[in-house]
């Protein structure tokens, strides 16, 4: 299965979960409205992949503890070292993705409506809860071994710093109410306590805490070191280089062909070196230098079509060892096109855009990856749609209405409706989701998952 959620303002995220040893198929076709779709010819398809794309691939465990129970296992050396680091970075990586994703649900909430604004004050003391009972867990049996405890440290720092940047971040997003003061002294507090809590363990000194650059750049080193024994590094290369070499060479070769002999025959036919042969040796080799680049290209499409336009590895950064791979694809094609690619099953709806913006992915996981305790893998495609929202319309559509006897003029800004449709294949069955996204000029607005029946 997939999910799908806004990474930014702009900025979709397609993740999925892999089993160990294990091959997958992943397609993201988003369908554009012909009134958008002028940008493909601004931007090609290698430059949006590169400048509007990219993937993060960590190790993931769906049991809440587990990372925590890995951890002190190793701790006591039961297990290896490596894996402690594994596990605590692990702990620790679920923990921020948890807490930036409740940050999201109160910036993307409506807190002028009562009602909503009550529900996520309700929420803010069972969330102050949440976080102080995952690091207490954390914080209860501290190691004592040296590269252990440095680790540790490292992280308890970390989740420390951005636990108290998260309580601020909420307190300011609230709304200056009277009646909420209290709960946002109650953030305040809470806030402070984690920076006392990293004073009273002589984390960083007071240069650092005194210089909010370098204290950023301390716990940016920090957020890397957590990240280095999770997150897969990802290679990507263009597939058929050595092949576009012999395509180059073989089409160069053809053309010298018919230069030759049309040389031949002139050289027969016009006797001597005359102004003629000058001429004409020079048209032949012009349109020889034509004719080779058409003769090229057009046989690099040959090549390239329905075939993987890059090669994706997938290295562990402490081994440095391969432990996954793909192939991916990125194109733009027809609407028509892209449904008769998805050729594992009919759709179950109907299609009435004209253009698409198509990824696809092959995923493979070696088994070697099971040595750090884990049998899952979450893979994110993140896609900019910015280029798909630069098309839209600046002018606003104007709405009368009327309230209390006065007429009200409103401007609405522009919005245009995309569809993704997203097939995840998985020992040969295949999963349909349909999303419609909703886009204005600045930003993704809304996401909403559509049932299959309906149609588009």
């Amino acid at each position: 299965m997939s999910n799908l959620k806004k990474w930014n303002s702009t900025w979709l995220e397609i993740s999925s979960i892999h089993e160990v040893n294990s091959s997958t198929k992943i397609e993201a076709h988003l369908f554009v409205p012909s009134e958008l779709d002028s940008f493909s010819t601004t931007l090609s398809e290698k430059e949006y992949f590169h400048a509007h794309s990219n993937a993060l691939t960590t190790l993931h465990t769906d049991k809440e503890l587990t990372p925590l129970a890995q951890a002190r296992l190793a701790k006591k050396g039961i297990i290896s070292e490596d894996r402690y680091k594994v596990s605590l970075s692990l702990y620790a990586h679920r923990y921020i993705s948890a807490l930036d994703d409740t940050k999201k649900v109160y910036e993307n909430q409506d807190k002028q409506n009562d009602s909503t604004l009550n529900a996520l004050l309700e929420d803010v003391p069972q969330m102050i809860d949440e976080c102080q009972s995952i690091l207490r867990k954390m914080r209860i049996m501290p190691p004592f071994e040296k590269d252990q405890k440095s680790h540790y440290q490292k992280v308890d720092e970390y989740l420390s710093w951005y636990t108290e940047q998260h309580y601020l971040a909420i307190a300011f997003l609230l709304p200056k109410k009277s009646h909420i003061k209290p709960l946002k002294d109650e953030l305040i507090t809470e806030a402070l306590k984690e920076q006392n809590h990293r004073e009273l363990n002589n984390y960083s000194t007071v240069k650092y805490q005194n210089d909010p650059t370098r204290l950023t750049n301390r716990m940016r080193l920090n957020r890397s070191l957590i990240d280095r024994y999770i997150v897969l590094k990802n290679t990507i290369s263009a597939t058929g280089t050595n092949v576009q070499r012999m395509i180059k060479g073989f089409s160069t070769g053809i053309v010298m062909i018919f230069v030759t002999i049309a040389v031949l025959i002139a050289k027969t036919n016009l006797q001597g070196l005359t102004l003629s042969f000058v001429f004409l040796l020079s048209l032949v080799y012009g349109l020889r230098e034509i004719f080779k680049d058409d003769l090229r290209d057009i046989l690099w499409r040959i090549y390239r079509n329905k075939r993987p336009k890059w090669k994706l590895s997938m290295t562990d950064q402490i081994h440095k060892k391969e432990v996954g791979k793909g192939v991916l694809w990125f194109d733009y094609q027809k609407a028509n096109h892209a449904i008769a690619s998805i050729r594992h099953s009919e759709l179950p709806f109907k299609i009435k855009s004209d253009f698409a913006v198509c990824v696809k992915e092959y995923l493979s996981f070696d088994k070697s990856i099971s040595n750090t305790g884990y049998t899952f893998i979450k893979h994110r495609r993140r896609i900019d749609l910015a280029p798909i929202m630069k098309m839209v319309s600046k002018q606003t559509n104007k709405l009368l209405s009327v309230s209390n006897g006065q007429i009200s003029k409103e401007n609405l800004e522009k919005r245009h409706n995309l569809t993704l449709i997203i097939a995840v294949t998985t020992n040969g069955k295949t999963v349909f989701e349909r999303w419609k996204v909703v886009i204005s000029r600045n930003k993704i607005v809304d996401l909403r998952f559509k049932p299959n029946k309906d149609d588009i």
